[in-house]
């Protein structure tokens, strides 16, 4: 027996001494390594929920909490061959063994070194981790009956295995590189430590290093059921994130509030690794509330002053920011510095915008710009609604720059689009870089808005297509081809290319309209109805950004007019030379073809509300909102834009003040009226300084040769006449005045006058100036002149009497024409034996009238006047007085001897010495 208690505890303790030995095989052997890398990787796989792989070895320090060393451990991506979601260079962590035979989750205290985490998204959208359970079944609530079903995992995941532990990483690379948005961050942290405190009853996270060779921090309080915090820096962009746990009977999540500041814009896009295209700086806050897998956006605010003194502003809500659903955002934008608005555009080429307003909701990939308003230093526009519109893909593309495809804008009803364009934008941050096609069809009032709906039906469709694109370098419309339809009432084609929408570069425009009947166009669109027969309107404009040519003609039945311009733009000023000119018009139709015209241009130019565009949809009083940016907000200022008299490029008035223009005018031919037979002229302006001369016009045989000019910078509704006019026929000029006498005679002279010519009636009323009418030898059928001149014996031996006519030598009429008064005081009309010399005015405006002509013997001024004449009274209604045997005349300074040079039609008085 005591041989056999030795025997027994030799053997016992050899057995332990094996024992041991076994326990150091298995926990410490190379032999044993296999068995232990497949222990810790079944049960690493089971808490991680998808396969862990160690390369190397695995060590463990047995005890109650015994700690565990692995060496080179791997988590290959289940989605992608060859490719590690993870690689760990050391692991560390303990594993309460006591606890995990109780079903109890035993591992804590995770430390890792040298690791690099591969977060990557293919083309097709293969990822290299495995979605979460959560992730899975909102994915599969998305599909609809006839989608494929999706196969959910029990599954945990990394970030579910590390919720609730201490762990603490060292040396780590994350990568995270999305194929389809282009977008890549490459982080490089130092450290990276989550810790469970206060015996876990708060998680404490902290981390720095650098995020694409850009500083980064990031650090956060997280305690059980209480407000929490998280502070994070990239560069010089700095982010908080605070908020407080919703209690469980409320629905759990959590509400926080969200404040961004950018910095510079320009290390922001560096930190993208997009193209530093910008500089300024940026913010943005929101309240976030988070339920149940939606994320509530609400009070968005966000701005960025740019450098240049641009700003951009945006504010609203997002009703489930993870789902893109229930988008509310009112977009704003000053393009230009604050107080310093561009100058008021002179040409086309100048034009810019200024501003812009947008409200834009939307649901998933699908928004609508509702009220969108935009300003440019030429006119305000808007839109009531535009949309639905849609983006496929946003991304960055390999040099650098933000891009879009799969753009695609319809505006009208779902079911027939008034517009339909797609394109993509591959440069997103300066709008180059981009191509859109699409089609343009809807009633006239596309062209035409203020038509009724009954005017609409009548006047047809307005179809086109188009295509913008910039691949020359520069912005162009590619193709642009128009069309009616639907009506005989019009007829219009146009077709238009643009090689640089910016600067009008390589133009080339062709437009036809044609009308068969104006009376019933005109009838139709309500407008007075005037009947011109039939309409052609042509238009051809062709050049670059400083020289253009162009053709305008206007043609009904045999008469036409043809204006052939060549416009060049020479420091900033529109340089016009050209003709107009026609080889027949026939006046007396030609003139209802013009009021045809305007009274069209008058439908064009009714005043209408600045948002009542073509592209108008019925107006959803509950849906839109108004537009009111928050006063209150110090990151968000109110857009004000600036308040400005933009000039009218159209007016021809403002064209003639800002050009140099130079334009013949030659009709060869007029017809159809009595009198007017040609127009020959030229049409100058410089400066505002406005010139027509000379103007010349024949008209019932006489003929016109003037000179009209008008300062339209300081005095433009006035007009100068400067000229002559002759070759008017004695006899058709009494004939018209009703004055049945038989004359010859042709009556002309120098005129020179100034008016209002805002309408022909205020230009005979408000003209002054002066005018001289002469005629030299001719006749009138009545030998009264004598009678009146030398008294009754001398007329009843007088040579006139006996032929029953008066030879006369000349007449000359000086006038004073001053705002409706016409006065002389030294009219002459003079026989071969009579000078009638008359004094008097003549007010059309007062109604009145007060002359007197007193007849005398030629050379004798002195001589009583054996007939004088005076009409007074009413211009309507004249009271005519001759008076037997007038007063005798005489001069102050006492001549009375008529010179030996005598000159005809100058008063005689006046020429005694």
């Amino acid at each position: 027996m005591r041989r056999l208690l030795p025997r027994l505890g030799l053997g016992l303790l050899g057995f332990l001494v094996l024992l041991s030995a076994l326990g150091w095989l298995l926990l410490e052997s190379a032999l044993f390594s296999p068995q232990r890398r497949a222990f810790v990787e079944d049960r690493l796989s089971i808490a991680i929920g998808q396969p862990l792989v160690v390369t190397k070895d695995v060590r463990v320090l047995l005890a109650p909490t015994s700690h565990f060393y692995l060496a080179g451990v791997e988590i290959p991506s289940q989605n992608i061959t060859g490719i590690n979601l993870a690689r760990l260079d050391l692991m560390e962590f303990d594993l309460d063994l006591i606890a995990m035979a109780r079903g109890q989750p035993g591992l804590d205290n995770l430390v890792v070194k040298g690791a690099q985490i591969n977060l990557l998204t293919q083309a097709d959208g293969t990822t290299s981790w495995t979605p979460s359970a959560a992730d899975l079944a909102d994915k599969a609530r998305q599909l609809d009956t006839s989608g494929t079903p999706v196969n959910s995992r029990d599954g945990k995941g990394i970030l579910s295995f590390l919720s609730g532990r201490t762990a603490l990483f060292t040396s780590v690379g994350l990568k995270v590189d999305d194929a389809n948005s282009g977008f890549s961050f490459d982080f490089d942290l130092d450290t990276l430590s989550l810790a469970q405190l206060d015996g876990g009853r708060r998680v404490g996270l902290s981390s720095k290093g650098l995020i694409n060779g850009h500083t980064f921090g990031i650090s956060g309080n997280y305690p059980q059921g209480a407000p929490f915090t998280t502070a994070a820096t990239f560069g010089d962009l700095t982010m908080s994130f605070d908020g407080q746990p919703m209690p469980a009977a409320a629905g759990g999540g959590f509400r926080a509030t969200f404040d961004l500041k950018t910095g510079d814009i320009g290390d922001l896009l560096e930190v993208l690794k997009l193209q530093r295209v910008l500089e300024g700086d940026g913010k943005l806050s929101a309240d976030v509330e988070s339920q149940a897998g939606h994320v509530k956006v609400a009070n968005l605010a966000a701005s960025i002053d740019f450098s240049e003194g641009q700003m951009l502003t945006a504010t609203g809500s997002i009703a489930d920011l993870a789902r893109g659903q229930g988008l509310d955002l009112v977009i704003a934008g000053r393009l230009h510095p604050e107080k310093r608005p561009p100058p008021p555009a002179g040409l086309v080429r100048d034009i810019r915008l200024a501003g812009f307003e947008a409200h834009i909701v939307g649901q998933g990939q699908d928004f609508e710009v509702r009220n969108l308003e935009f300003q440019t230093n030429a006119f305000d526009n808007g839109l009531e609604r535009l949309g639905p519109a849609r983006i496929e893909k946003i991304y960055r593309t390999p040099d650098g720059r933000l891009a879009m495809d799969g753009i695609s804008l319809k505006a009208g009803p779902v079911d027939a689009p008034i517009l339909d364009a797609s394109g993509y934008i591959h440069d997103v941050l300066q709008l180059d870089d981009l191509a859109f096609h699409g089609k343009l069809a809807g009633a006239a009032t596309l062209l035409l808005p203020d038509l009724t709906p009954v005017q609409a039906g009548l006047m047809g469709r307005v179809e086109a297509v188009f295509k913008i694109d910039d691949t020359a370098g520069d912005l162009s419309l590619s193709e642009l081809k128009a069309q009616t339809s639907g009506t005989d009432l019009w007829d219009m084609t146009l077709s238009a290319r643009l090689g640089d929408v910016t600067d009008l570069e390589g133009i080339d425009v062709d437009m036809d309209l044609s009308v068969a009947d104006t009376a019933r166009l005109l009838s139709a669109l309500d407008l007075k109805v005037i009947d011109a027969g039939a309409l052609d309107l042509t238009a051809s404009v062709k050049g670059n950004g400083t020289a253009f040519t162009s053709t305008l003609g206007l043609a009904n039945g045999n008469s036409h007019l043809k204006a052939m311009l060549d416009t060049s733009i020479a420091r900033h000023v529109p340089v016009v030379r050209g003709s107009l000119h026609s080889d027949l018009v026939r006046i007396d139709t030609f003139q209802d073809t013009l009021a045809a015209v305007v009274e069209l241009v008058t439908l064009i130019k009714k005043d209408r509300k600045p948002k009542v565009q073509p592209l108008v949809l019925p107006k959803d009083d509950n849906a839109v909102q108004p537009l009111v940016l928050p006063k209150d907000d110090a990151n968000v200022q109110p857009l004000v834009l600036p308040d400005r008299d933009a000039p009218n490029l159209l007016d021809p008035e403002t064209l003639l003040t800002e050009a140099d223009v130079d334009i013949a005018v030659d009709i060869r031919k007029i017809t159809g009226q009595r009198g007017v037979s040609s127009v020959s002229s030229t049409l100058k302006a410089r400066k505002g300084q406005a010139s027509l001369g000379p103007l010349e016009v024949s008209y019932g045989g006489g003929y016109f040769n003037l000179d009209l000019a008008s300062d339209l910078v300081n005095a433009p509704k006035y007009l100068s006449v400067s000229g002559s006019t002759r070759g008017w026929d004695l006899q058709h000029l009494l004939s018209v005045a009703g004055v049945k006498l038989d004359a010859d005679g042709t009556l002309g002279g120098p005129l020179n006058l100034r008016g209002n010519i805002s309408s022909l009636d205020t230009f005979l009323n408000t003209m002054r100036g002066s005018a001289t009418i002469s005629m030299a030898e001719g006749h009138i059928a009545t030998s009264l002149l004598e009678l009146a001149g030398l008294g009754v014996v001398p007329w009843l031996f007088s040579p006139e009497l006996r032929h029953s006519a008066t030879r006369i030598v000349c007449v000359r009429a000086p006038l004073r024409i001053d705002a409706g008064r016409v006065s002389s005081d030294r009219l002459v009309a003079e026989t071969t034996r009579v000078q009638v010399v008359a004094r008097g005015s003549i007010d059309w405006l007062r109604n009145t009238i007060s002359v007197r002509a007193e007849p005398r013997p030629v050379g004798k001024p002195l001589d009583r006047s054996a007939w004088p004449i005076d009409v007074t009274g009413k211009l309507t209604d004249p009271q005519v007085n001759l008076q037997a045997g007038g007063a005798r005349s005489r001069r102050a300074d006492g001549a009375d001897k008529m010179p030996a040079d005598r000159k005809p039609c100058v008063p005689d008085i006046y020429q005694l010495q």
